[in-house]
């Protein structure tokens, strides 16, 4: 939802979200109440966050912060990737799908938020509006899935790999002005499918093996 289509809603319960008949068409509304916690992002935000969580997949520090810089947030690049994800910069530079969190990785990140308040409160304060918002709904699932027994799972940041491929291929296309580059694109994008597709298969099978357990118990 956040990657394609730029909505965003940090607080979703119940009693922010109602369902009504429509009197007129006789179809179901959705209503949203707490209007301060949701949002549509503009496109081009939307699209450096697809690229940040590309580029963050792929453990590309150069590609990381360079949209850290066109967010103004170019120096403090590692610190956010790290807030964003809720994992080391170590283990973001080896790549965070590889590996659940460690008990190591979990004390490591808490003594690092511990001694970096100042810093923190720097990148708060520079960082886009829109990125609190996303913040805090990152902070929501995380707490959903630790409550479903899912927590850090290598899968989740799969299928944000889908979605960013998927949403920067329909932003391509707005700008495609030949065949061929549109079945470029088209090719561009099943590539990267099929390579998250075995992705997929490959820890399924590496887990089964070893018998990993994702970790329920929080990272912050």
């Amino acid at each position: 939802m956040i990657f394609i289509k730029g909505y965003v809603h940090c607080d979703p319960h119940p009693g922010n979200v109602l369902v009504q008949k429509n009197a007129v068409t006789g179809s179901s509304d959705i209503v949203l109440l707490d209007h301060g916690l949701y949002s549509t992002l503009a496109d081009e935000f939307r699209i450096d966050y697809c690229s940040l969580w590309m580029a963050l997949l792929k453990a590309d520090k150069d590609a990381i912060k360079k949209v850290c810089e066109k967010m103004n947030i170019g120096e403090f690049y590692s610190l956010f990737a790290c807030v964003v994800t809720s994992r080391s910069w170590s283990s973001i530079s080896s790549g965070i799908q590889k590996s659940e969190v460690s008990e190591t990785e979990r004390a490591e990140i808490q003594q690092f938020a511990a001694s970096l308040i100042p810093q923190i409160s720097q990148l708060l304060d520079k960082m886009p509006r829109e990125m609190l918002l996303i913040l805090k709904t990152n902070d929501l699932l995380r707490a959903i899935e630790r409550s479903l027994g899912i927590a850090n799972r290598k899968e989740t940041f799969l299928e944000m790999a889908r979605c960013c491929a998927h949403a920067a291929y329909q932003d391509d296309m707005k700008v495609a002005t030949t065949y061929w580059k549109e079945i470029s694109l088209a090719y561009q994008l099943y590539f990267n499918l099929f390579k998250i597709y075995f992705a997929t298969w490959y820890f399924a099978i590496r887990s089964y093996f070893i018998n990993e357990k994702p970790s329920t118990a929080p990272i912050y």
